[in-house]
Order: C-alpha cells, then sequence, then structure tokens
C-alpha cells in the first residue's frame, strides 16, 4: 500500500529568518518582564512571539540583547520542535521529497527512527531537551549489533542537519556517539577467497541443470557484475548483439511513491546514481546464452 505520510508543522517550511521587529518597550506581564517581536521568514510568512518570565528588567535587557545578536548571526532558534515533529520532518519531507532515497533506505530509516530512538526518547520530549546521554541509552538498549550501528550513523546524519538548519544549538550525538564506538565490537575482516572459475562454471553448470529459471541473473550477475536489481532490469533490447554489449539502463524495486501491494518489486526505477546508466561488454559466449534463452 502507499505510504501513509504523516502531517508535518508548517513552520519547517517557512525557511530562515530574515527580518525581525521588537515591538514596544519590555513590559510588565502578570508581575514578570517580557519581550515582544515578531519575526519575518523567506516564505513571506511572519510569527509574533514573546519571550516572558524575567525577574527585572535589566534581565530582560540582556535578553534582548542576546536575542539580537543570535537574529544578525542567523543562530536564532525560532521554533521548538518535538522530537516526532522533528522525525516526521526529517524523513516523511527532506529524505523523501528532497533527497529522493529509494524504499529499502526509507525502510532502514523508518526502523531506526521510529522502532528505536523515538520509543526510547519519547514522542513529546522537546529536540533542544536531548543530550547525549539519552541516545547513549537508547542505542545502547538496541540487542542487535546491525541496528545499533545503523542508527548510530542515521542518528548522527538527522541531528547535524537538525543543528545546519537551526532546530537545536548543540549536536548531542556527537559525544554520544564516540561514547558508544568504545563499546561497539570491532568488525572482524572476512577472509573468504574468490570462487575459482571451476567453481563458478560448476555452479553455473548446476543452476542451469536444476534451477533454470535463475541461471540467466545468476550468469548476468557473475560475468558483468550488476545489482540484483539491475539484472532483473535487462531487457533484450537492453543488447546489443552485433557489438557484444550490454546497456544498463534501469534497476527493478518499489517505487517509494507508489500506490498498490507492499510485495510489488517489479516497477521500472532509475538506476542508484547517474553513472549507473553504463554499457558492459560482455564474450560471445555469454552473448550465445541470452540468443538461446530468448
Amino acid at each position: 500500500m502507499k505510504i501513509k505520510r504523516p502531517e508535518i508543522n508548517p513552520t519547517f517550511f517557512y525557511g530562515p529568518v530574515v527580518a525581525h521587529k521588537f515591538h514596544g518597550n519590555i513590559s510588565k506581564d502578570k508581575g514578570k518582564y517580557r519581550i515582544r517581536f515578531s519575526l519575518y521568514f523567506k516564505s513571506g510568512d511572519e510569527y509574533k512571539t514573546q519571550k516572558s518570565g524575567f525577574d527585572t528588567k535589566e534581565e530582560a535587557e540582556k535578553a534582548k540583547e542576546v536575542i539580537i545578536a543570535e537574529l544578525a548571526s542567523g543562530k536564532y532558534i525560532p521554533f521548538s520542535y518535538t522530537v516526532k515533529e522533528y522525525f516526521d520532518y526529517y524523513l516523511y519531507h527532506y529524505m523523501m521529497e528532497e533527497v529522493g532515497i529509494r524504499y529499502n533506505t526509507y525502510q532502514t530509516y523508518k526502523n531506526s527512527l521510529y522502532n528505536y530512538l523515538l520509543p526510547g526518547l519519547g514522542e513529546r520530549k522537546k529536540l533542544q531537551d536531548i543530550h547525549s546521554s539519552d541516545l547513549q541509552k537508547v542505542i545502547n538498549d538496541i540487542p542487535y549489533n546491525g541496528s545499533k550501528s545503523s542508527c548510530m550513523k542515521i542518528t548522527k546524519m538527522v541531528f547535524a542537519f537538525a543543528v545546519q538548519n537551526n532546530y537545536i544549538v548543540h549536536d548531542p550525538s556527537l559525544l554520544a556517539i564516540e561514547l558508544l564506538k568504545k563499546g561497539m565490537p570491532k568488525k572482524r575482516k572476512r577472509n573468504i577467497p574468490p570462487y575459482t572459475i571451476e567453481q563458478l562454471g560448476y555452479m553455473l553448470l548446476t543452476c542451469k541443470e536444476y534451477f533454470y529459471d535463475m541461471y540467466m541473473p545468476l550468469l548476468l550477475s557473475l560475468t558483468i557484475g550488476t545489482r540484483i536489481s539491475e539484472t532483473i532490469g535487462i531487457k533484450y533490447t537492453d543488447v546489443d548483439f552485433s557489438s557484444k554489449t550490454i546497456y544498463i539502463f534501469r534497476q527493478l524495486g518499489r517505487d517509494i511513491n507508489a500506490s498498490g501491494n507492499d510485495s510489488l518489486v517489479t516497477q521500472p526505477l532509475e538506476t542508484k546514481t547517474p553513472n549507473g546508466v553504463r554499457a558492459i561488454p560482455i564474450a560471445d559466449w555469454i552473448s550465445d546464452e541470452i540468443i538461446m534463452k530468448r
């Protein structure tokens, strides 16, 4: 089915603050002092706000100076978002709409953000109230090293983006990730020797005799080095039999914006990167095998 997208806080689309205006002088409000001002954003939206709760007028004056300095340097944080509000925007707009991630990448991000980080941090917790110790505990509690490692990478990107876009001042993931790395087991190098020509030949022969439907995808993957998604996307029209060349134009997979059955994995998609479009020469006997298959 089509991915259900949550409603995103519209203030994420306001863009940076481009101007501001203070309203009147510092005034009293319920026995405390307050500063009232408006912010004007790149989108054209205006946001009226105030900072209050100051015990003395001097405290309010100093706070106003800080606000002016932050606005001038572009470091002012205009809105306070919850963890869920921010995750919704980051995954369902920034990653899906602007970055254009694939379906499998979406699933990886969704798993880390919504199955691990969000339950551990709490949906209503303010993004600015998250400390490195919070992230360290949540990620440490993940029972699987693979999921833990993936969550660490995504956490680092998510909070770096938050700092870059003035959603928070400091990045709590920096210290958390450094401390978590020390507790992670070192990856063991897999000492797997490459297949010999004889082993590859035996593999292909066995597949051709007993699993014929898998023979051509296996043959192409082994000989031209395409990804599985690219291999199953090759058409006969992509093969130039005169020059013995296969052209890779597409891959098959699930379109992140498509509607339909969850198991649908046969939609033509662009290659993973622009460099994925390429021409690969093939041997005469591979060309013969393709002709025989056809």
